[in-house]
């Protein structure tokens, strides 16, 4: 719920990419903490096909436990994904979370709309 545009040099005036949050949950609804990769696309959904993925990251299990976060209300693993080939063209960036679960090799996916706000003038 927290996944969106995010402005990595300090400077408000526009995103240069989408920070994700990701919270793997257990069969009761608690959030663990679990060894495993991560891989994340981006997709402007609004632009043509051939030119909607906008950027393609991924995190080996070391690199994953080095985004983990925890402390007051937060437990999570976070993801700075800056643009890749440039800010998409339109205000609204599909994102795709893919985790692979170290010990089991299982993959869980997730899927949300957010909103950026592209360089002015694209």
């Amino acid at each position: 719920k927290h996944t969106g545009g995010v402005d990595l040099d300090d400077e408000p005036a526009d995103h240069e990419g989408v920070k994700v949050f990701l919270e793997p949950v257990d069969a009761h609804g608690d959030v663990l903490k679990a060894a495993g990769s991560v891989k994340v696309q981006l997709y402007d959904l609004a632009a043509a096909e051939a030119d909607n993925l906008i950027g393609e990251y991924e995190w080996s299990v070391e690199e994953t436990a080095e985004n983990w976060h925890s402390g007051f209300l937060a437990y999570h693993y976070s993801f700075e994904c800056p643009w890749q080939a440039g800010p998409p063209a339109h205000d609204e960036v599909t994102v795709r979370a893919e985790f692979t679960e170290y010990l089991t090799g299982r993959t869980f996916t997730a899927q949300t709309v957010c909103k950026v706000r592209p360089a002015a003038g694209d």
